[in-house]
Formats: C-alpha cells, sequence, structure tokens
C-alpha cells in the first residue's frame, strides 16, 4: 500500500524528531522548537500589527490676499549667496611642464582641437634630447 504525500511528510518529521529526542533529550527539543515558533509569532505579530499608517497631509496654509497694483519691479536684487555652475569640467594637463599663458576666458564657449594654454617647451626640448639618447644606446 502506497502512502499519501502528507503521511509520508509526516512520518519523515516524526522520524526526524525522534532522532533529535534522542540525541538532545525530549524537553529541550520541544523547549528549542516551542522558543523559536514564540520568536517567529513574535516578529510576525510586530510586522503585521504595528504597520505605519500614511501620514496625514500637510494642514492647509493661510493664503495673504491683496489688491492688484500696477508699477515698475527692480531688475536687479542685492543677496547675499553663491553662485554655481550647471556644469564644471577638470582640465588637466597631458604632459609635464609649467603652464605658461592661458589662452580661454572663463564661461566662454571653446572649439575642439583649440589649445587652451602654452608651456614650457625647453622642458619637451630636454625630453626629446633622452629620448635621442637612449634610442642610440638600445641599437
Amino acid at each position: 500500500m502506497e502512502m499519501t504525500t502528507m503521511a509520508a511528510a509526516r512520518t519523515a518529521a516524526r522520524d526526524q524528531v525522534a532522532h533529535l529526542e534522542n540525541r538532545f533529550g525530549r524537553k529541550r527539543v520541544y523547549l528549542v522548537g516551542g522558543g523559536i515558533a514564540l520568536l517567529l509569532i513574535v516578529f510576525f505579530f510586530r510586522a503585521f500589527a504595528f504597520r505605519h499608517k500614511e501620514p496625514p497631509p500637510p494642514p492647509v496654509r493661510p493664503v495673504l490676499v491683496a489688491k492688484v497694483t500696477s508699477k515698475d519691479v527692480p531688475l536687479y536684487l542685492d543677496e547675499i549667496g553663491t553662485c554655481a555652475a550647471y556644469e564644471t569640467v577638470q582640465v588637466q594637463a597631458q604632459v609635464a611642464g609649467q603652464i605658461m599663458t592661458r589662452d580661454f576666458q572663463d564661461g566662454a564657449e571653446e572649439k575642439k582641437g583649440v589649445p587652451l594654454s602654452t608651456s614650457i617647451r625647453a622642458h619637451f626640448k630636454r625630453l626629446s634630447i633622452k629620448r635621442k639618447r637612449k634610442r642610440r644606446w638600445t641599437r
């Protein structure tokens, strides 16, 4: 006679509990199992019973009403604050050397390929001389 799935599961669980009872003792197995079950019940109770409700909408703010008048509006405001650009870029030199001239204005549109600065040529001359000497010795 074949066992149903539930009967097989009960038998397997009973065998497992019997194994644990033999190893740790019946009282200890039931105390630990009951403690775990109690912790799970408390956890689910807290999770579902104390759900946060939606906060009420903010109270209506009072509005002041005034008559419409026609007059000139100042074109400037004297305020204290800071101003920041929408986009900033980091410009890093691709070669070493001291920058001699700065060939751009802050905030100006620049075109691709136009040099932004000029650096000392003596440094590049030294580098090219060292490279030539190195080539002679490696040949």
